[in-house]
């Protein structure tokens, strides 16, 4: 064995990246959420915490960031899709009607990370943020040589 060459000396690997290798190799992090990593950037923006944005009212606007999960549009739901944003704080469901499914869905299935912007309804104990656009944070990450783990596009 001692013609092996002594293995490199490799950079210490930064909290997002150290997030992204757990999930790649486990398919979870004990140590920190994707989106945790981007709050600082999700706020810049305007986005509030799920947590946060459980406590407004009905058809208060709103605007979230975070990872689209659970995205999904049954036949019977009539061009209706829904999912789920989940952030290091919790999830936010979510509805798209067809319109709004038909321009923002490569946004949502095709980025690591979302902002999204809507407005509350509740329904008795069921909350949920009724969409109306989408921004992509692809551009945002890559400047900051960023990634968001755990994220393939469905959810």
């Amino acid at each position: 064995m001692s013609d092996l060459a002594p293995a490199p000396e490799l950079p210490a690997m930064t909290a997002a990246e150290a997030t992204a290798a757990d999930i790649d190799a486990s398919g979870a992090s004990a140590t920190a959420h994707p989106a945790q990593h981007l709050r600082i950037l999700l706020a810049s923006h305007g986005a509030l915490p799920a947590r946060e944005a459980r406590d407004l009212t009905d058809q208060t606007r709103v605007r979230v960031g975070g990872l689209a999960k659970y995205i999904q549009r049954p036949p019977t739901a009539k061009g209706v899709a829904f999912g789920a944003l989940e952030d290091e704080t919790g999830m936010i469901n979510l509805v798209f009607s067809p319109p709004v499914w038909e321009r923002t869905r490569e946004a949502v299935l095709g980025a690591p990370a979302v902002l999204a912007e809507g407005h509350i309804e509740r329904d008795r104990d069921l909350l949920t943020e009724v969409a109306r656009a989408f921004s992509q944070f692809r551009r945002h990450l890559q400047e900051r040589g960023s990634t968001v783990p755990g994220h393939d596009g469905m959810g």
